[in-house]
């Protein structure tokens, strides 16, 4: 599975990580109609754990500082202001993410996440306080600029196999990252 587009292999190569991760029972709960800000700032919340130290791990090495990587702390933690939720004073291990095709595949499962997050986002706007949502629209209006940019980087930057396997093994692993945050809930 190594020949075409590098996206295309992450994406089949990660696929039931994709899909365990959606079918979190929080995740569900997104979409239903009466998502509570609790359990926002719930979710919000596990976010951070899983955020506070991968940022600390991408965002000073490339490739997060050539694509400009938006961080996302910043906007968890002012959606929890906004809510009057406390702020996590723990982290979740951040898996070994020692070169850049690892990198590579921890944010494509970050960069990714933003093109759900626009859908996320419209359907709690009307619910709840826009600050508490900015998390889901961390590149604002130019989401689906910013993903295609992304995927146009990652077909120049994975050629080889090797390459490859070292974004897929990222990725899974930051799929299992945020697994565990969002099913396992450790109190600070």
């Amino acid at each position: 599975m190594s020949s075409g587009s590098a996206w295309q292999y992450l994406r089949a190569s990660t696929a039931s990580a994709h899909a365990e991760l959606e079918a979190v029972p929080i995740n569900q709960r997104l979409f239903a109609d009466d998502f509570s800000a609790a359990e926002l700032g719930e979710l919000l919340g596990r976010f951070v754990t899983v955020y506070r130290p991968l940022e600390a791990t991408l965002t000073h090495a490339e490739p997060a500082r050539s694509l400009n990587y938006t961080p996302r702390l910043p906007k968890l933690v002012a959606g929890l202001t906004a809510l009057g939720s406390d702020v996590p004073a723990y982290d979740f291990p951040v898996p070994n993410l020692a070169d850049i095709p690892s990198r590579i595949g921890a944010l494509y499962v970050i960069e990714g996440s933003t093109m759900g997050g626009q859908m996320i986002h419209r359907h709690l706007i009307s619910k709840h306080h826009p600050e508490s949502l900015e998390f889901f629209r961390p590149h604002g209006n130019n989401s689906a600029e910013r993903w295609r940019t992304f995927l146009a980087y990652i077909e120049t930057s994975l050629g080889p196999p090797g390459m490859r396997e070292a974004a897929k093994a990222g990725a899974i692993n930051t799929f299992q990252m945020f697994h565990q945050a969002l099913t396992t809930w450790r109190q600070a």
